[in-house]
């Protein structure tokens, strides 16, 4: 006679929300992995191109894991258009530097583009900055204005009292 035994418990009998987050745990660290690998990778790059400060700022892996965007900043944002450019012509060679750096069975595809929440970070933190410059200025002329009266009534003050006689 043959004995019964229980079945292995495989991946389907968990229960959903443990598999997705096992499945989201995963990809942060397959991310966080291949977002060292392309910063190393990119800093190794000799492109005239990629001479100022390019940042990868984020990466969002697609749900079937072949693609992935890489969303860079670069600073002076005036030379982002020719960094992305750069990097969009040598995303086959980071991809095949990466791949062999970081060993997964397949690398997803990778996709520059530009990270305008940077660049709507920066718009904004350079319009507080004005705004805060205006005011500045106008609390300086408003002292002044409130300074200049007072320096002519105090001369009239004293004018009077070095015409009226002291007692």
């Amino acid at each position: 006679m043959l004995a019964m035994t229980q079945p292995a418990k495989i991946a389907s009998d968990a229960p959903i929300g443990q598999i997705m987050m096992n499945n989201n745990i995963r990809n942060q660290q397959m991310e966080s992995a291949l977002k060292r690998a392309i910063c190393k990778v990119i800093d190794t790059l000799n492109d005239p191109r990629l001479d100022d400060m390019v940042t990868v700022t984020q990466l969002e892996l697609s749900p079937d894991r072949r693609n992935m965007t890489v969303y860079i900043s670069v600073n002076p944002i005036e030379k982002q258009a020719r960094a992305i450019h750069a990097l969009r012509g040598a995303a086959r060679h980071i991809h095949a530097r990466v791949s062999k750096e970081i060993n997964l069975r397949k690398m997803p595809h990778l996709y520059f583009k530009d990270d305008v929440k940077f660049q709507q970070q920066q718009n904004l933190l350079t319009t507080i900055n004005q705004a805060i410059q205006f005011e500045d200025q106008q609390i300086e002329k408003r002292l002044k204005s409130q300074a200049e009266p007072d320096d002519n009534n105090n001369d009239n003050n004293d004018s009077n009292d070095s015409t009226t006689p002291s007692s």
